[in-house]
């Protein structure tokens, strides 16, 4: 692989630098959404979000912020139209290392909102808050919605010991409501349910995306799970499995490849989250999955590991984090794959050849220049537009726009 000023290339692809900016206060950023010129970037650690004017992609500018309280976590949205969900969740939640936590009440009195807000962002340098869902318990931490009739999230509430499946009907987008919900047997507490899933996991629901009536469910240390979702207030198990293996467990984002991006065969990525210590002995790893037949899911094989460096003693999480969604009205790929990497950076694979997907370009984490990686950042989450353009946050350096060549 050659190293050259704008990033990795391999012969293949091409990552290379258009814009950057800070967020404010140097907030760390999350979740990214794009769309009619303008991106929306989630907070982690609380503090809300901003919009980012990027209809100059080289000179991107903060358009906007939208403040919350300290102890709110808005790190995760999403955008449809002229209509942006954003969570409400205790900040302690979000955290790897404080997620264990229980649900329930009762805790300590803490300053946070808990459910969803709605904005209507037809002006998006005035977002202005059109519904509000509130729940009990700590409250929405990702969520997928794509304009139809529900949206999907994952809920800490009251009773169960981490997030489960929350359906959100949003036909009246003022009146957002719970509509159905859905949890691995075990996380009702308040049920008098017990998980078997040993000492020191974390079984919760990251979040699940919906396509053609089947819900992918990422379930952390608890695997991933298939839904039918055909009747969203019903949802009903096709399939559960967990991908144990040396190399880890923190099963985060699963992306279907199927009817809605055609591929010759349907198929799955899985990302696990990379949290593992420097010498854990653990490596966690991007999957590729055969899900032609729902019921019975088959690993195929593993996406490569960034190799360049030894991101592994480098310091912060080395592994994967999450993957561009292929969201309607992005670009859309049944081979092409972006991923965020931590420490790692921005990564894209193909995977035309299923046994043996390939790398073909990447670009550092950290603030732009940053390519001996002696003091990584950490790339979180990534939004790749219809001009394959790649919006990156950051969770020590602001907000970048790479192209894909």
């Amino acid at each position: 692989m050659k190293e050259m000023a704008e990033g990795w290339a391999d012969g293949q692809g091409r990552l290379s630098l258009l814009g950057y900016v800070e967020l404010p206060g140097g907030a760390p950023g999350a979740q990214v959404m794009v769309g009619a010129g303008y991106a929306y970037v989630g907070h982690l650690l609380g503090g809300g979000f901003s919009i980012i004017d990027v209809r100059d992609p080289r000179r991107p500018t903060i358009a906007s912020q939208q403040v919350s309280s300290a102890q709110t976590w808005n790190g995760h949205m999403q955008l449809h139209d002229e209509l942006l969900l954003v969570v409400d969740e205790y900040v302690g939640s979000a955290i790897p290392g404080l997620s264990k936590e229980p649900a329930s009440a009762p805790w300590p009195a803490r300053d946070f909102a808990s459910g969803l807000t709605v904005y209507d962002v037809h002006d998006p340098l005035r977002p202005r808050a059109v519904g509000r869902l509130a729940v009990p318990g700590l409250g929405l931490h990702r969520i997928w919605y794509v304009g139809e009739e529900y949206a999907y999230a994952s809920a800490a509430l009251d009773g169960f010991s981490g997030h489960i499946l929350a359906v959100i009907d949003m036909r009246v987008p003022s009146r957002p409501a719970i509509a159905g919900k859905w949890w691995l047997p075990g996380m009702w507490t308040a049920g008098g349910e017990a998980g078997d899933w040993g000492p020191g996991l974390r079984v919760a629901l990251h979040h699940c995306i919906v396509a053609n009536g089947l819900g992918y469910g990422a379930w952390r240390d608890g695997g991933f799970t298939i839904l039918d979702l055909r009747n969203p207030e019903l949802p009903k198990l096709i399939a559960h499995r967990r991908l144990d293996s040396p190399h880890g467990h923190g099963t985060h984002t699963t992306l279907p490849l199927t009817e809605r991006v055609p591929a010759p065969r349907p198929l799955m990525v899985v990302a696990e989250e990379g949290n593992q210590l420097p010498d854990s002995g653990e490596s966690q790893r991007d999957w590729l999955i055969d899900v032609s037949e729902p019921s019975g899911p088959v690993p195929l094989s593993m996406l490569p590991t960034p190799a360049e460096r030894p991101f592994d003693r480098l310091g912060g999480s080395f592994g994967p984090h999450n993957l561009h969604e292929n969201r309607p009205g992005s670009f859309q790929s049944s081979h092409l794959i972006f991923g965020t990497y931590q420490n790692a950076g921005v990564r894209v694979w193909d995977i035309s050849d299923t046994n043996d997907p390939v790398q073909i370009a990447a670009y550092p984490s950290g603030p732009p220049g940053n390519f001996d990686l002696l003091a990584p950042g950490h790339s979180l989450d990534l939004f790749v537009d219809k001009q394959r353009h790649v919006y990156v946050s950051d969770l020590k350096a602001g907000f970048k726009i790479l192209e894909f060549t």
